[in-house]
């Protein structure tokens, strides 16, 4: 008989992470790169998506190989929401070196599929930034914006970094406010 699992916690919980980090990378992208809000939406939608994706992916194919007491440990913590014992510091440690790197993971994976977007969607690119597809709205604080001679165009890469970290620190708060 085979028995099976479905951490509904879990994905619930992932859907949630996925709703905040696209609203806020969707308006950081509409915000920096002057796209529309649709076309940002749907930007954040694909990138946070993906990245899920090759997250959970990393997740399943790394997770055998760790050492039994780690694996145990982070199977207790995504699938029942508790660490098994009293951590100890340098498992702290290794979960903060771990958060970072899954930041800076999720970063260039982000990144690069929004690369692969523009790619496939063939959407011209001009020094790192995205030409918007749709029309902008002409109404004063937009004008006001694009005529300003002290606007510095932003990179393609800091837009992706700036998004990445609002939404983490926001995703970071949730889990915070989840185990008080």
């Amino acid at each position: 008989m085979l028995t099976t699992f479905l951490p509904l916690q879990t994905v619930l919980f992932q859907f949630l992470f996925l709703l905040v980090a696209i609203a806020i990378e969707g308006y950081v992208l509409n915000w920096k790169l002057n796209l529309g809000r649709q076309t940002s939406i749907q930007y954040a939608i694909s990138i946070n998506l993906f990245s899920t994706i090759v997250g959970w992916l990393s997740f399943f194919f790394i997770q055998p190989h760790l050492p039994p007491a780690l694996k145990a440990q982070m199977i207790s913590y995504i699938f029942f929401d508790h660490f098994l014992n009293t951590p100890a510091a340098t498992f702290n440690s290794l979960m903060l070196s771990l958060g970072i790197i899954i930041f800076f993971a999720a970063f260039f994976i982000k990144y690069i599929g929004l690369d692969l977007l523009q790619f496939l969607l063939q959407t011209p690119v001009i020094n790192e930034s995205i030409i918007p597809v749709e029309p902008l709205r002409r109404n004063r604080y937009l004008r006001s914006r694009k005529e300003d001679p002290t606007r510095k165009e932003i990179s393609k890469a800091t837009v992706i970094l700036i998004a990445n970290a609002f939404s983490h620190t926001a995703i970071l708060s949730l889990l915070i406010l989840r185990s008080l």
